[in-house]
């Protein structure tokens, strides 16, 4: 059996596969941000953090979205699937192709 690192299974560390073929990453939550790097689908990150922003005020009600803080910068939820551990994520990574 491989060596397994720490990080690999902790349950503190969560991870974030790419799950669209092309992904902007912005310097802070939200499409007016300015597009920093971008990723590819299948590509694997620690998640740093997230936030739940307002994309739209409506009338009635607003539309939230949550971002993730990937690597230097965010990503919208819709565009990543969230693993609980990196051997997961690997995973999952595989049946992508």
């Amino acid at each position: 059996m491989p060596d397994i690192a720490p990080e690999e299974l902790s349950p503190r560390i969560s991870w974030a596969l790419i799950s669209d073929p092309y992904v902007a990453c912005h310097k802070e939550a939200g499409y007016e941000f300015a597009t920093i790097a971008s990723f590819r689908k299948g590509e694997l990150y620690e998640i740093k953090g997230n936030r739940t922003i307002i994309v739209d005020k409506g009338e009635k009600d607003e539309k939230k979205e949550l971002w993730y803080a990937i690597e230097e910068g965010w990503v919208p939820s819709s565009t990543v699937k969230i693993y609980s551990n990196k051997l997961k994520a690997e995973k999952a990574r595989e049946s992508l192709k």
